[in-house]
């Protein structure tokens, strides 16, 4: 594992002490761009208030421009960079606070976390148009469902993220035609889950607990519904946006209820249609 870290002294020795040696790679600022594009690095590590960093709006636009296997602010404790974390905190960047109290497995763990939300938010850029309906709060815990979809487990969890009531999240996901919140959740689990199985070694019980199944049955049963396979035959040959594609066919795909309703509602029309000679 390659981490190229834009970090103070202090931050660099404190993950140094925790990772194996030659993991961590300390890298000036001028060079920030230039390793975002490098296909070998598997993780960005930075500090968005430490010296010589570009302004935070502009590091952001960066990540958005090239976005890096994983990305992760860590940031210092203190008064000042307060706002760097509450601008963090509506972005899909994760960051974690300095001194990381951790081990080096809880710090790899927590790269393979954002490593593995790729493909949700590769699919958030084919939503996009669709979310820009949705009223702000909604779109941002959509957002936030797919960067983090293991601290969601139903609808009601996003409707609570959202501080809407459930009938209204449901109006307004339906409204935008984007399935139902609880489709929502399952795409966006199934995505991660699937990254964690292309690209690392987990087992089954390990990956669905990653992504916050309660069970590793739920978790297989998903795949197979939105993939049709199961999660050990899925090929890492199978490329993302292939992945992506079944995902969102399944989100649009309507419940049995709404064809047979819809199949009900064109049979009235075409009985209507039909005059009874007097």
């Amino acid at each position: 594992m390659i981490i190229n870290a834009f970090l103070p002294d202090d931050s660099l020795a404190c993950l140094e002490a925790r990772l194996p040696a030659g993991t961590v790679r300390s890298v000036p600022w001028a060079c920030f761009e230039t390793r975002l594009q490098n296909c070998e690095t598997h993780a960005i590590i930075f500090d968005p208030a430490s010296n010589g960093a570009p302004s935070l709006g502009d590091l952001l636009e960066l990540l958005r421009k090239h976005p890096p296997k994983a990305a992760i602010a860590y940031i210092k404790t203190c008064p000042r960079n307060l706002r760097a974390v509450l601008v963090l905190s509506r972005t899909h960047v994760d960051f974690v606070l300095h001194p990381f109290r951790g081990t080096g497995a809880d710090f790899k763990s927590l790269i393979q976390s954002a490593n593995a939300s790729r493909l949700g938010l590769e699919c958030l850029a084919y939503l996009e148009k669709s979310f820009s309906c949705l009223p702000t709060g909604v779109r941002w815990a959509l957002e936030d469902v797919f960067a983090h979809p293991r601290r969601y487990h139903c609808g009601a969890d996003l409707a609570i993220k959202s501080a809407q009531s459930e009938r209204s999240l449901w109006d307004s996901v339906r409204s935008a035609r984007l399935g139902t919140p609880r489709k929502l959740v399952t795409v966006a689990k199934v995505l991660h889950g699937c990254c964690y199985l292309r690209e690392s070694s987990l087992d089954l019980s390990e990956i669905s607990r990653r992504v916050g199944y309660t069970s590793p049955r739920i978790f297989a049963e998903n795949v197979r519904c939105l993939l049709g396979c199961s999660p050990l035959d899925l090929s890492s040959e199978i490329e993302p946006r292939e992945l992506i594609q079944h995902a969102l066919e399944w989100l649009y795909k309507p419940p049995p209820e709404d064809t047979s309703r819809r199949q009900r509602g064109m049979l009235r029309r075409s009985n209507a249609k039909v005059r009874t000679p007097l």
